[in-house]
């Protein structure tokens, strides 16, 4: 069986902050259903490659691709919520009222509740139900879990369950990646290495890598050593021959 055509997809994608690059080269592809992690220290830039893969933030080279007509959901890491109240707000992206009250609903939000002095909670909640409300074709979640109580937990692990849609998730809880995710990206020193299994099988796969490159940088390391030291015999056995030819006679006048 051939695999299925990814949703959405970077290519070879390079981008710069200021003089420090960010990505160089970086692939990543999403089927449909397909909920993976990123993973990657503070500051490696994932939240700029959500933005990336939104088609928010054009980067330096590569290519990004989306399915024709696919809807790109991202629930930011401080949403802004606005209207008059919860199922204004959580329709305003084009979702059918039943819908967006079900789905706050779901989170144990009053969809007729008011959108000013919101707890950290009941903001996360509502941008939750309404990027499901509006029935994605891929889902970007940027901490998701941030302000949220078990219940609340559960039911998104739920809705993800539920949902048709791919999903990339940037998230500090790990019990919560463990759970949900089947694929892991990890952005490490520029580059976005890949796995087919979850993140229950992160650390693991992560050690094997870093690893890796300790093993090729020592290498590289007595192969300069190596090549540094032959460079240095060959300059001494230069010297050596030169002090050893007799001094030219002076000519004759």
């Amino acid at each position: 069986m051939s695999p299925r055509a990814p949703i959405l997809a970077l290519k070879d994608v390079k981008l710069a902050d200021g003089p420090r690059m960010l990505f160089d080269g970086a692939d990543l592809a999403l089927e449909p259903r397909v909920r993976a992690c990123l993973v990657g220290a503070n500051g490696a830039g994932k939240s700029t490659l959500l933005r990336i893969l939104a088609g928010e933030t054009e980067p330096d080279g590569g290519e990004r691709f989306a399915a024709p007509s696919a809807r790109i959901i991202t629930v930011a890491q401080e949403p802004r919520i606005v209207g008059a109240s919860l199922l204004d707000y959580a329709c305003a992206g084009g979702a059918q009222p039943h819908e967006a009250a079900s789905a706050l609903e779901a989170f144990g939000l009053s969809p007729g509740k008011g959108t000013d002095g919101l707890s950290g909670g009941e903001i996360r909640r509502t941008a939750l139900a309404r990027a499901f409300a509006e029935h994605p074709d891929v889902l970007l979640l940027d901490e998701p879990t941030n302000h949220l109580d078990i219940f609340a937990i559960e039911t998104l692990e739920q809705m993800l369950a539920d949902s048709s849609a791919a999903a990339l998730i940037v998230s500090h809880d790990r019990a919560f990646l463990e759970r949900v995710t089947q694929r892991s990206f990890w952005l490490e020193n520029r580059r976005l290495y890949r796995l087919d299994k979850g993140f229950a099988a992160f650390d693991d796969w992560a050690a094997a890598i870093a690893n890796q490159a300790a093993e090729e940088a020592r290498r590289l390391d007595k192969s300069l050593e190596r090549e540094q030291r032959w460079m240095e015999r060959g300059v001494t056995a230069r010297r050596a021959r030169n002090e050893g030819r007799p001094a030219p006679c002076p000519a004759s006048g």
